[in-house]
């Protein structure tokens, strides 16, 4: 596992493939040649709300929580520069809704996403 500060990250090499492919390589937003796989819901908010830690690392995994992005669209993410409507959620990545009830994580989305 790779660590970074005090939390322990399971490797995300599985996650990028499986949403990758889920897009065909291509951006979500935009169909250009996609190299990232970003988390509708992050990582982090996944690990400080989800219990126990077998759980969390599965929701972690789980491509269905997953965009692929190219590198300036998930820096811009990150950064707040772009954010995803509920709209934008239907249309490229609609497991997300599914993802967020089996992990009881409807509230991020109600709370983050407009």
């Amino acid at each position: 596992m790779k660590c970074s500060g005090f939390r322990h990250y399971p490797n995300q090499a599985e996650f990028r493939k499986a949403v990758l492919q889920k897009y065909d390589g291509v951006s979500a937003l935009t169909g250009n040649p996609a190299v990232d796989a970003d988390h509708v819901i992050p990582k982090q908010t996944l690990f400080r709300w989800i219990h126990p830690q077998a759980k969390m690392y599965e929701a972690v995994q789980d491509p269905r929580n997953g965009i692929a992005l190219t590198r300036q669209e998930h820096e811009d993410r990150h950064s707040g520069k772009m954010k995803l409507s509920r709209a934008d959620l239907e249309s490229i990545c609609p497991e997300v809704f599914e993802f967020a009830e089996d992990y009881d994580m409807e509230w991020w989305i109600e709370r983050h996403v407009k």
